[in-house]
Parts: structure tokens; C-alpha cells; sequence
């Protein structure tokens, strides 16, 4: 499951069922589309601090594995890089792991 907090407005429509779309394609080749979740969720910009200071420019992402862990950390750095494969193109910033 993921969870993607973000700015309201950050994300259009076409951009929510494309992140979705990618997110989903990283899980086919070993889980059933079903366990596959993503949840957008906006948040004001007041409803959003960062060292104590409100920001609303920021995005941040939690991943939830309820089928499969990662422990091999090779396969986590691929899995991560893969994460952030998916979210550059919409997002200012990712670190790459």
C-alpha cells in the first residue's frame, strides 16, 4: 500500500492514474494487481509542518508491504531506485538510495 501526501492541486487526474498505473506495473510481475494500493491524499498547506514551520510544498510518501518484504538489501536499493524512477517526472526532488 502507498500512501502519497501531497499539496492540494499537486497531482492532476491523468498524473494520479499514471503514478498508479507505474506503481502497479512494479508489483505484476510477482503479486495479483488486487493488492495493489495507492491513496493520494492532499493536505492543506496549514495541516503540514516540517521542523515545526508550516510547508506546502512537500510530498512525502509511506510504502506498507502486506504480501512481500525486502530484506536483501541489493533488491531494496533496486526497489527503491525503482520507486523513484516512477515519481521524478512529478515531483521536484527524489534522493536517489
Amino acid at each position: 500500500m502507498w500512501k502519497i501526501y501531497h499539496p492540494k492541486n499537486a497531482f492532476g487526474e491523468q498524473d494520479k492514474r499514471e503514478i498508479a498505473n507505474k506503481i502497479t506495473a512494479v508489483y505484476a510481475i510477482f503479486l495479483p494487481y488486487f493488492y495493489v494500493n495507492v491513496f493520494f491524499g492532499p493536505i492543506d498547506a496549514e495541516d503540514c509542518y516540517i521542523g515545526g514551520k508550516p510547508n506546502g510544498d512537500f510530498v512525502r510518501v509511506t510504502i506498507n508491504h502486506i504480501a512481500k518484504s525486502i530484506k536483501d538489501p541489493e533488491e531494496k536499493k533496486l526497489f527503491l531506485n525503482a520507486c523513484n524512477r516512477i515519481l521524478d517526472p512529478y515531483v521536484a526532488f527524489c534522493s536517489t538510495i
